[in-house]
C-alpha cells in the first residue's frame, strides 16, 4: 500500500521507506523533502521500487540514500545512522579507493564499473575481506549532475567460493609417487587467504611433533603449550576445535593487509581417515573473514584431501616397497638356482 510523501512512493512494509518517513530532513545536508529536487525525488522513487541492492549519493556532501536490499550490505555497524548522511562517513576506511571514483563520474558525467573489487570494509565490528561488483552512474539535474546512482551486487561468497575450490582441487592433484607430499600439501594451502597458516603434527606421540613443513609461520622450536593442549584434546575427542593462538605462533606473512596477524585456528583431528594414525592438521583462521558454515565446510574439506592424499601416499610407499622386495627376493631365487644348476652340471660332466 502507497502514502503520500511529496512525490515518492513508500511503501508500507519497506523498512527503509519507513526511515525515510522518520528521518528529520531538515537537519540533514540535503534539507527539508519538500525543497528536493524533482531529479532527487525520482530517484529515491527509483531505488525504494527496486527489490535490487541501490544507494543514492546526491550533492556536494554525496548525501547517502538506500534501499532494503542495499541495507544488508552494511552489516551491523553502518546502519541506520548514516542514511541521509554524507558517504565519506560511512565508508572512511574504503574512501581512498571509491571516493575519487563517486567524484569522477560526478564530474564527467560518464559511468563507471568494477567487477569483484576488493574492499576492506569496516561493517561488523572487524576489517572484513569483501569483493563487490557495482556501477556508479550520474544522475542528471538540469543541466548538471546532481548526484550518482549506485546499484552493487556483493560478490565475496562467489569469490571466496572459487578460490577454495581452486584450493581442493590443487590438492587433489598432489603427484603421490614424489617424495615430500605432506610438505607439498602445506605448500598448496598456503597460496590461499583463507589459511594464514597451516602445520600438520602427530598427536598420537607423547607430545605432538612436526610430521610436514609448516607454512606461513617464522620458524619455532618447539610445539606452543596451548596447541600443544588444543592436540591432545582433538585427538582424544575426534572432534575439531577452535583455539586462540596468540603471541604462540608468529606469521610470517603478518605484513599482507588481507591477512594482519591471524589468531585463531582450527584444529582438525585426520583420525581414520588416514594412516597417520594421529594426524592433526593445524589450520589458521583469517582475522578478515567471519568463521561461518562455508568457511568450516572448507576447512572439512581440506581436512578429508590432505589425509586421502597421505594416506594414499603411504598406500604407495608400502606397494613400492613390496615391489622391490619381491623383485630382490626374485632376484635371489634367480642366483640360487643359477648356483644350483651349475654345481650339477660340473659332476655329471666329469662322470660322463
Amino acid at each position: 500500500m502507497a502514502v503520500d510523501w511529496p512525490g515518492v512512493r513508500l511503501t508500507e512494509r519497506s523498512e527503509m521507506a519507513a526511515r525515510m518517513r522518520e528521518l528529520d530532513w531538515e537537519a540533514s545536508p540535503v534539507g527539508a523533502v519538500a525543497t528536493w529536487p524533482e531529479a532527487l525525488r525520482s530517484a529515491v522513487d527509483l531505488i525504494l521500487g527496486s527489490r535490487f541492492p541501490m544507494a543514492i549519493f546526491w550533492g556536494e556532501d554525496l548525501v547517502q540514500f538506500y534501499n532494503d536490499a542495499f541495507r544488508l550490505m552494511l552489516g551491523e555497524h553502518k546502519h541506520p545512522q548514516f542514511l541521509g548522511r554524507p558517504a565519506a562517513e560511512c565508508w572512511s576506511e574504503i574512501w581512498d579507493t571509491v571516493g575519487p571514483m563517486l567524484h569522477q563520474v560526478k564530474a564527467s558525467a560518464e559511468a563507471t564499473w568494477s567487477e569483484d573489487l576488493p574492499l576492506a570494509m569496516r561493517r561488523n565490528g572487524f576489517v572484513e575481506e569483501t569483493y563487490f561488483t557495482f556501477s556508479y552512474s550520474p544522475i542528471p539535474d538540469g543541466s548538471a549532475v546532481g548526484g550518482v546512482l549506485n546499484v552493487a551486487q556483493e560478490t565475496t561468497e562467489q569469490v571466496l567460493g572459487r578460490r577454495r575450490l581452486v584450493t581442493l582441487r590443487n590438492l587433489s592433484a598432489v603427484a603421490l609417487n614424489e617424495p615430500g607430499v605432506g610438505e607439498r600439501l602445506m605448500q598448496l594451502l598456503a597460496g590461499n587467504p583463507d589459511v594464514p597458516f597451516a602445520l600438520l603434527l602427530d598427536g598420537a606421540v607423547g607430545r605432538p611433533v612436526l610430521v610436514a613443513a609448516h607454512v606461513g609461520l617464522r620458524a619455532f622450536a618447539t610445539i606452543p603449550v596451548a596447541l600443544e593442549a588444543a592436540v591432545a584434546l582433538a585427538t582424544a575427542t575426534g572432534k575439531a576445535i577452535e583455539i586462540d593462538v596468540g603471541p604462540d605462533l608468529e606469521l610470517a606473512n603478518g605484513a599482507d593487509p588481507f591477512v594482519g596477524s591471524a589468531m585463531r585456528a582450527h584444529v582438525l583431528p585426520l583420525g581414520g581417515q588416514s594412516d597417520y594414525g594421529g594426524a592433526v592438521l593445524v589450520l589458521g583462521i583469517s582475522p578478515r573473514l567471519a568463521f561461518e558454515s562455508s568457511y568450516r565446510r572448507f576447512f572439512g574439506l581440506v581436512g578429508t584431501r590432505v589425509a586421502a592424499s597421505l594416506s594414499m601416499a603411504r598406500t604407495y610407499e608400502e606397494e613400492h616397497r613390496r615391489l622391490d622386495a619381491m623383485a630382490e627376493l626374485d632376484k635371489a631365487k634367480t642366483t640360487f638356482f643359477s648356483n644350483v644348476s651349475h654345481e650339477f652340471r660340473t659332476p655329471l660332466t666329469l662322470l660322463l
